[in-house]
């Protein structure tokens, strides 16, 4: 325990985790009572700045790396925005924040303004915050991004229990706090450097692929934000509770069950993302069609696993592929999280209050329900199909956690076989120690060799043992080394 304990702390430092608070500060905004004291639900039904603030995110994300891909740099790169994003965020809040003396053409305009410059900052912070973890290796971002899960729990959590207005000035800061540790996070000698992108022209990836299979996560954040929109507090109050809690629980179990997903799967990718969210998303549909307190409730709380879980391996999964520099990050994590928003836009959009007024006059709730599970059904369907093309393309990059080795690759591999056989490794054993040897991460040899991430480090201890080492910079050197391998050969 102690030695995965210091194993945690040395790839997850506090500085990393800026992502949270921006994260955190979504919900914190929109889901929690400290700045729309006053709400009636979350999201589109907390207040309209909602809806103008996600559209503008959408935007942002979408046509910022159009508008630098160009230049062949990275957002951050430009000192100014680690500066001003943040700190229009948090202006931007303020404005929704303030209580107006009187509702007129000035203070409705002001209060729409903060809405749309929240979405700005917002879509700026999320890409710099892409591309900085772009620079993570698979073991460390699978660390990294999890414990932001927590953050955001813990940080909506406590602001929704602090009193007016305390609350509502620790939204304000949240933005501040995140811009805070970007910077100090860019500062790290070993992450000055952006990942190094394949030259335009010889990545074989095209917007085509990533359309194809960013439609997945349009279709699941419609569903997510549609769920959202549905939530108010009526429905809950009559069983005598508020928002909070079911929240505090789905989100619990989607940061669990998201865990268990980055230890457990044989391959963490994104078409296993999708089978997964299909089953709790379309029982979750199943269950809104009843129009049943107890049934809402419930069907919140799968929303909020889905929403959770989603979020944690998607920006896994992206990050991951931008660390290959198989395209420009800003464009990668920029993209990526577009298709999300355009999600939840949309999702928003279908079940706002005004617009839903209009529709339950031809057709009911369930109806509309049961319409986007075919939908959802029909379009994750059609994305599975461009699994096997799609990584095959993500395939052709390279692991850059490999360390290079002062023998050939032909020397290299007759070690590591004499040492397998000098030890009496099983097959598999060998096959991770050969993996272990040319300095791959557990999460790479998970996706290699098809195994779950706790069978590749059970594995490893095993091979530790025998091999009479205490880490993978051991095991590299005792292959590596010829004194220290001329040494362990000699050894009965």
């Amino acid at each position: 325990m102690e030695e995965a304990l210091d194993r945690f702390f040395q790839l997850c430092r506090f500085r990393y985790l800026g992502l949270g608070f921006l994260w955190a500060w979504i919900y914190c905004l929109w889901f929690s009572p400290a700045i729309f004291v006053s709400r009636q639900g979350i999201g589109v039904n907390a207040s309209i700045s909602w809806i103008l603030s996600c559209v503008t995110v959408m935007a942002t994300m979408l046509f910022t790396p159009l508008a630098i891909k160009h230049l062949g740099r990275t957002l951050e790169s430009f000192r100014t925005m680690h500066f001003v994003a943040p700190l229009i965020m948090s202006a931007g809040t303020a404005t929704l924040f303030i209580p107006y003396p009187t509702q007129n053409l000035l203070s409705d305009s002001v209060f729409l303004a903060g809405a749309l410059i929240t979405g700005v900052g917002a879509g700026w912070l999320w890409i710099m915050w892409g591309e900085f973890h772009s620079r993570f290796d698979a073991e460390r971002i699978e660390v990294v991004i999890p414990s932001c899960a927590v953050l955001v729990v813990a940080s909506l959590f406590l602001v929704s229990n602090l009193i007016y207005p305390v609350g509502g000035i620790a939204v304000c800061l949240l933005p501040l706090l995140s811009g805070f540790l970007l910077i100090r996070s860019l500062s790290e000698e070993d992450f000055k450097k952006p990942v190094d992108v394949m030259p335009l022209g010889k990545s074989n990836i095209r917007w085509s692929d990533f359309f194809r299979v960013g439609l997945g996560s349009i279709m699941i954040y419609v569903v997510i934000g549609f769920g959202w929109s549905l939530i108010s507090f009526s429905s809950f109050q009559q069983l005598g509770q508020g928002l909070e809690l079911p929240y505090l629980v789905g989100a619990i179990f989607g940061a669990i069950l998201s865990i268990m997903s980055i230890f457990y799967a044989r391959r963490l990718n994104l078409f296993f993302i999708y089978r997964w969210m299909l089953p709790v998303l379309v029982c979750a549909l199943l269950l809104l069609t009843t129009a049943n307190p107890l049934m809402d409730e419930i069907a919140y709380v799968l929303i909020i696993i889905a929403q959770i879980a989603f979020d944690i391996m998607i920006w896994i999964y992206f990050a991951t592929v931008a660390h290959k520099g198989l395209y420009n990050a800003t464009v990668l994590m920029g993209v990526s999280r577009g298709f999300v928003q355009i999600g939840v836009t949309s999702g928003s959009l279908l079940g706002i209050p005004a617009l839903r007024s209009v529709w339950e006059q031809s057709t009911s709730q369930s109806t509309v329900c049961l319409i986007l599970v075919a939908l959802l059904v029909i379009v994750i369907m059609f994305v599975l199909n461009q699994q096997e093309s799609f990584e095959q393309l993500i395939d052709n990059g390279t692991d850059d956690s490999v360390m290079e080795s002062s023998t050939t690759r032909s020397t290299l591999q007759d070690r590591i076989m004499q040492t397998a056989q000098k030890y009496g490794l099983s097959k598999r054993e060998t096959e991770v120690f050969a993996l272990l040897a040319r300095g791959r991460s557990f999460p790479f040899i998970r996706d290699e060799l098809f195994l779950s991430k706790s069978t590749v480090e059970t594995h490893a201890k095993n091979l530790y043992k025998k091999l009479s080492v205490h880490s993978k910079q051991e095991l590299i050197d005792l292959v590596d080394s010829d004194s220290l391998w001329n040494q362990k050969a000699t050894r009965t």
